[in-house]
């Protein structure tokens, strides 16, 4: 038990859902609806309809739902395609301690694998949560080498932990699934996402994947080396890993509530300057044919979103300048002013290239725990209007209301599951550790059947 791998692993052993916080319960659970949300957002997208044909049960049916259709599928195979459909539109909540996208990359292997095994929605919280722990502190332990991706590193672990757990499994077993799954991980290459390359979309549904594939190697007897977690991220993916972070302050709170949500489809380094803009607009609103430059400072991770010229709207999601354009032009960056853009495009590119970023020095030292960023917007006569941020909103410091949430989550069923079902979804996961079976939910969400 001196080892920090197998304390945290005896962690998700002994913890229940009587042991866990009333407020982290409820926490837990809106961060499972706004992940259920993104997934349904993105589940008809044309690659995963394609690629779905690949998983189809031939000889026995499937018992995981993919949500927003009626075919059930392999637990791997529909947290897969889950996981994928969850990363399409860059609204998946994150988490700063842990550096990356805890919940899209282990929701859906939760989500497919309680079903599968038919238990209730405790359990599936218990997975969620423990599993949510084990992803976040190794996160925060082993910042990535330069050009990873997190999505599809630490995430294998975080989504095998909540696997064992719904299943009910002890810390010796725990500790080896979390073993195998740290042998799984993949060469996540960052620069896709900033491209719109969506093979990025694949790095959560790949820790979903390998999270359930774990549980079934170890199943079948296949083992890794004791060490499979402290090499993997103390040498392999990162420069080193502080292993008393896998264990400090354990039981004192849990990660899951220190996350942050999206309410807009761009990436998070992004927002910081999309809030500022916010801000300086509420001082004056601003003709955008009278700007004559748009200078923005923020932090070095932002910079990587200075302004390459977007190949598409995925990459748009990425570029600082062509999103404070489409601002300014739409009055919103939304999904549904990111599907009109063609009807801002002039706009949208004049703003980009009047628009410089900075490096802050200031903003760099608040990093990672606070994201910050200051716009000024000088007009042809001189002028200066400026908006400035110390975080972003939707975090631990401005943390958006609840029902702010729940209207994102209607806006992103309703057109896959309409307004009746869409409704009764949200009625579920707000009270999802009364369902004594999860596909009293998934069954709804599969567009199936209600259940009373």
């Amino acid at each position: 038990m001196n080892d920090p791998v197998r304390k945290l692993c005896q962690f998700v052993e002994s913890r229940r859902f009587e042991d866990i916080p009333r407020t982290t319960v409820e926490h837990a659970k809106r961060v499972v609806m706004d992940t259920v949300g993104v997934i349904l957002a993105g589940s008809q997208d044309g690659p995963h309809q394609r690629l779905v044909t690949l998983f189809s049960p031939l000889d026995h049916p499937g018992t995981s739902t993919r949500l927003g259709h009626s075919e059930k599928l392999s637990p791997m195979h529909a947290a897969l395609l889950n996981g994928a459909a969850g990363s399409s539109r860059e609204l998946e909540e994150g988490n700063n301690r842990a550096l990356g996208h805890p919940g899209i990359q282990l929701i859906p292997a939760a989500l497919a694998h309680a079903e599968s095994l038919a238990t209730g929605g405790k359990r599936f919280l218990e997975g969620v949560i423990l599993g949510y722990e084990v992803a976040g502190r190794i996160g925060s332990s082993a910042p990535l080498r330069k050009g990873f991706h997190p999505s599809g590193t630490w995430g294998t672990v975080g989504a095998a932990a909540s696997v064992a757990k719904i299943s009910g499994f002890q810390a010796t077993d725990i500790f080896e699934m979390a073993n195998i799954a740290s042998s799984l991980g993949i060469t996540a290459h960052a620069e896709n996402s900033f491209t719109g390359k969506n093979i990025s979309q694949m790095y959560a549904a790949l820790s979903n994947y390998f999270g359930i594939l774990s549980y079934h190697l170890f199943q079948c007897g296949f083992s890794a080396s004791p060490e499979n977690v402290r090499m993997t991220f103390g040498q392999l993916v990162s420069e080193g890993m502080k292993e008393e972070r896998l264990v400090n302050r354990l039981g004192e709170g849990y990660l899951i509530e220190k996350n942050y949500f999206k309410l807009y489809p761009a990436c998070r380094f992004t927002h910081p300057a999309l809030d500022a803009l916010r801000v300086a607009l509420k001082k004056e609103p601003i003709e955008i044919d009278r700007i004559d430059r748009i200078d923005v400072y923020t932090f070095q991770w932002a910079m990587h979103t200075a302004g390459r010229e977007p190949e598409n709207i995925d990459a748009m999601r990425f570029s600082i300048p062509h999103l404070l354009g489409l601002y300014l032009a739409a009055g919103s960056v939304s999904l549904k002013t990111m599907e009109e853009f063609g009807q801002y495009e002039e706009k949208v590119n004049t703003i980009s290239r009047k628009t410089h970023l900075h490096e802050d020095e200031r903003m760099n030292r608040m990093f990672p725990g606070n994201r910050g960023s200051s716009i000024v917007i000088t007009l042809e006569n001189g002028s200066k209007i400026e908006g400035s941020v110390d975080d972003c909103e939707g975090g631990e410091s401005y943390p958006y209301p609840v029902s702010h949430l729940e209207s994102k989550f209607l806006d992103l069923c309703t057109p896959v599951l309409g307004n009746k079902k869409a409704a009764k979804a949200l009625g579920l996961l707000k009270n999802i550790e009364s369902l004594d079976r999860i596909d009293r939910l998934t069954d709804l969400l599969g567009l199936r059947t209600d259940h009373d």
